[in-house]
């Protein structure tokens, strides 16, 4: 019986109120935060619905290209309008590939997406001009030189875009044809 109080009287001495480890505090150290759908929806509550706010023209811009090949036709309908006038004619060519001919430029259309857009600048200007007439940045490395055209590919996200010159050896340019995509492109490779 000895034995054992001392054994009880060593544990209980033992037992010390304050933590072994110092320097961590007895409450929680993290708060419950919000989650992030629920960030999510507190800040769509203070932003405006993207719906709710109508698309307008950049400042300086004829035709928005990268806008109108980005979206679905029938989504876009407006907006072509607006920026392309009135519809002029629409033919079917091969493959199912649509073309309709607009007062400012020209649609090529698959799936319901436009995939060419041709337009013929109001008056002849430069390069960089015409690419930021058309909603473009002003600037680019490097063009590919042809005798009737400059050319861009793979760039700002489009396949093509053909500036097609005033003459063979002149700056200006007259039209611009930007292709986002080349149908059967891809399927004619083996």
């Amino acid at each position: 019986m000895g034995s054992g109080l001392i054994i009880a009287a060593l544990l209980s001495g033992c037992r010390q109120e304050t933590p072994v480890l110092t320097g961590i505090p007895a409450e929680a150290l993290l708060e419950r935060t919000a989650s992030a759908a629920e960030r999510r929806d507190q800040l769509s509550e203070d932003l405006p619905d993207i719906d709710t706010v109508p698309y307008a023209l950049p400042d300086g811009v004829y035709i928005d290209v990268s806008r109108l090949t980005s979206r679905p036709f029938r989504d876009s309908r407006d907006e072509i309008g607006d920026q392309l006038g009135e519809l002029i004619s629409t033919r079917t060519l091969h493959d199912g590939i649509t073309e309709m001919a607009f007062e400012r430029a020209v649609i090529r259309l698959l799936d319901d997406h436009i995939f060419m857009l041709r337009v013929s600048l109001p008056e002849p200007m430069r390069r960089s001009e015409s690419l930021q007439l058309l909603g473009f940045p002003l600037f680019v490395d490097r063009y590919l030189s042809f005798h009737r055209e400059f050319r861009l590919n793979h760039t700002w996200d489009f396949r093509r875009i053909r500036l097609k010159r005033e003459a063979a050896r002149s700056e200006m340019i007259t039209e611009i044809e930007a292709w986002k995509w080349i149908p059967g492109e891809h399927s004619q490779r083996r």
